[in-house]
């Protein structure tokens, strides 16, 4: 079976891999592979017989999108009334479905004659046209919006897309399901790139703080046991909620701007030689510590 459509297979000529003996994966039972075959079996007869039945065979360059059509299943009495627009996006869904059922169908043969078929990922089977079909409507969405002019009525006209290539794509979505996700990736990464020092971050009252930059200390030495406990930081992305920290412990912090804050340390900072090591905090959301600089604590003289 496919895992991540490829990590998970094994090595056919030579058996199960060792590290897929290890998962202890339990395979498929007989009667298990003949449900699940039979499952795709009417999966695809009843998609192709609806994408036929569905398809529109009046479509024409003129065809409103709000025009409605009946639709029989089966010479029944079954019947519901569409408009143009629905038919379309039905007809779309059906087309990546049996996409997806070609490389569902290979890769249900592959595993199965190989006897390699991993009971886990039966859902897995299950799932795959249904999740292209999702692809291929997210596609032709994309696509129409691009494509489409809406008249002076406000009434889009079908008839302006190319209905066969349209539904060509969402076949082949629904074949490479795994590169269409890629390439609505590459589309959301291109409507939706943002400038990582616009928005909130040019905003005068924004909720992240800064990572402080610390550049200098006024006082680079401090007598023992003096009381002058006022000192002065230079940096950058200071804010009214900066902290400054002697040895990790806060310090009551005075904002000036963006690059000076002044702080009053403990006597007990000063009680003794040594050294202070000197760092800014600004607090979440965003912020962190700053890098640190030092305080040199020399001894009392006289």
């Amino acid at each position: 079976m496919l895992q991540g459509d490829d990590n998970h297979r094994i090595d056919q000529a030579n058996g199960p891999s060792n590290a897929s003996l290890q998962k202890n994966e339990e395979y498929a039972s007989a009667a298990q592979i003949r449900r699940l075959g039979l499952a795709l079996l009417v999966l695809i007869l009843l998609m192709s017989y609806l994408f036929l039945s569905l398809w529109p065979s009046s479509f024409t360059q003129a065809t409103p999108g709000n025009e409605l059509r009946q639709v029989c299943l089966m010479a029944s009495p079954w019947c519901f009334r569409v408009t143009m627009d629905v038919t379309l996006m039905l007809v779309v869904m059906l087309a990546g479905g049996l996409g997806s059922f070609i490389y569902t169908a290979m890769s249900f043969s592959d595993y199965v004659g190989n006897r390699e078929l991993v009971k886990s990922w039966i859902w897995w089977y299950i799932l795959k046209p249904f999740i292209a079909m999702t692809l291929s409507l997210i596609f032709y969405l994309l696509l129409r919006g691009g494509l489409l002019s809406v008249n002076g009525n406000g009434d889009a006209k079908v008839g302006s897309l190319n209905l066969h290539g349209i539904v060509a794509i969402s076949a082949m979505v629904g074949l490479f399901s795994r590169q269409a996700i890629d390439k609505l990736s590459e589309v959301f990464n291109a409507l939706f790139r943002t400038d990582p020092n616009g928005g909130d971050a040019q905003r005068a009252n924004s909720l992240s703080q800064p990572v402080p930059i610390l550049n200098d200390v006024a006082e680079q030495y401090l007598t023992q046991a003096t009381t002058n406990l006022n000192v002065r930081i230079s940096g950058a992305g200071f804010t009214k909620r900066s902290i400054l920290r002697i040895n990790g412990a806060e310090r009551t912090t005075l904002f000036a701007n963006d690059t000076t804050l002044t702080a009053t340390l403990l006597p007990q900072d000063v009680q003794q030689e040594g050294i202070l090591t000197v760092d800014v905090l600004n607090p979440a959301p965003g912020g962190g510590a700053s890098n640190a600089t030092t305080i040199k604590v020399v001894k009392k003289t006289g």
